[in-house]
């Protein structure tokens, strides 16, 4: 990966494996550890997008020093915020966070300031 590259997705459940195959593509030259990581971050931020987010979504693949920053912006304003506690074994969801924050050397939440809603993005880096 040399340049910047950005991808516009539909909220449609179709997206994150779309987002996925467009990252697989995009890394190709990136070690395996970075890809693998990548492909499940990407999973889980675009899958939060659609579900959680309104209008379409755009993810943006950056090189960084060392590694990607992948930043996953949708229109909604509501701000994702990773549990607190273990999610309850029970229930199917409320693990993307965890897994981000585990998976990432960093991430967060930043305001779109070009316009409404926000983007969740995270550093990964070679290992």
């Amino acid at each position: 990966m040399t340049d910047d590259q950005q991808l516009a997705l539909p909220r449609d459940t179709r997206s994150p494996a779309y987002a996925r195959a467009w990252v697989a593509e995009q890394t190709a030259d990136l070690p395996r550890d970075v890809v693998d990581n990548a492909l499940l971050v990407v999973s889980e931020l675009v899958t939060n997008a659609v579900r959680h987010g309104r209008a379409d979504v755009v993810l943006t693949l950056e090189t960084l020093a060392g590694g990607i920053r992948i930043s996953v912006s949708d229109a909604s304003d509501r701000m994702p915020v990773a549990p607190s506690a273990s999610p309850d074994p029970d229930l199917p969801d409320g693990r993307g966070l965890l897994i981000v924050a585990a998976t990432a050397a960093d991430w967060g939440v930043r305001p779109n300031h070009a316009g409404p809603g926000k983007t969740v993005w995270a550093d990964l880096v070679r290992t």
